[in-house]
């Protein structure tokens, strides 16, 4: 993800974003959205597509595919079983 800092001109157009989203045009073509985002949006942003949470997401996919995986029911007792 590329961040980079504003400007004046970018500042003029999150002024006009307020609390909703703009779509932004090139020749009468859609070309980005822009949408409020938060710092805690950031973090989740930032977690979700780092390469490490990325490799143990697909490491538990492959546990399930190869069937290693843990059924629902199984979870909700363990989790019942904390409380």
């Amino acid at each position: 993800m590329k961040m980079m800092e504003m400007d004046e001109r970018t500042e003029v157009l999150l002024s006009l974003i307020g609390s909703e989203d703009i779509v932004l045009t090139k020749n009468g073509r859609a070309v980005v959205r822009v949408e409020p985002f938060t710092d805690e949006d950031l973090d989740d942003s930032l977690f979700e597509h780092d390469p490490a949470t990325l490799a143990r997401a697909e490491a538990a996919r492959e546990q399930i595919r190869q069937d290693k995986g843990i059924p629902h029911t199984e979870v909700r007792r363990r989790l019942e079983e904390l409380e």
